[in-house]
């Protein structure tokens, strides 16, 4: 099951997140979700801390470490560095697809004004995704968001990719969006310039 992209390409709709785990607990990780049915796909997130060069160097580095022939998803990490970075940055994602080197190009964490100033910008290839953190699963799934649960226990892993079934009625989305109270407790990439 899954979600079709602007590109029209599809993006499962259940991830495994294995940002900090280590080598034996990420190759076990991947292994049991593989086996609960989850689909794979390599996510590779880059920081805007470089430039044009150091993403397109991140993006060969992490194709050569994979052994790979491409990404399926490459995301911009997060809307820090400035506009003229950010446009930069995205600028050597659309050539990297055009390479054939990354199928999707995305960003994550990006406010409105973010994503309104890459549209404005007139990009070649439109980002397909915005990766943006939801606390609350079932209610990611209803509103077709794209859950990324991070997990190295197999049994949490099955949890995490059984969704079929889930039903949330209207009563309960309604107390679900009641209880947004914008409450930030790391940092805030909407607030960047």
């Amino acid at each position: 099951m899954g979600i079709e992209m602007s590109n029209g390409l599809s993006l499962p709709q259940v991830h495994l997140g294995v940002y900090l785990t280590s080598g034996s607990e990420t190759s076990n990780a991947v292994k049991w979700a593989l086996e609960a049915g989850y689909r794979g796909y390599i996510y590779v997130l880059s920081s805007l801390r470089g430039s044009y060069d150091a993403a397109r160097k991140s993006i060969t580095k992490s194709i050569q470490a994979s052994g790979l022939q491409y990404i399926d998803l490459f995301l911009l990490h997060s809307p820090y560095g400035g506009k003229a970075r950010r446009l930069e940055c995205w600028r050597a994602v659309e050539d990297a697809i055009d390479a054939g080197e990354v199928r999707t190009g995305g960003v994550s964490n990006f406010g409105v004004k973010h994503l309104q100033e890459l549209l404005d910008s007139r990009p070649r290839i439109k980002p397909a995704v915005n990766q943006i953190k939801v606390l609350v699963r079932t209610d990611s799934l209803v509103l077709s968001y794209v859950p990324l649960p991070k997990s190295v226990k197999k049994e949490r892993i099955v949890e995490n990719g059984a969704i079929d079934g889930i039903e949330i009625t209207l009563e309960d989305m309604n107390l679900l969006d009641s209880l947004d109270e914008y409450l930030v407790t790391d940092w805030d990439p909407v607030d960047t310039d």
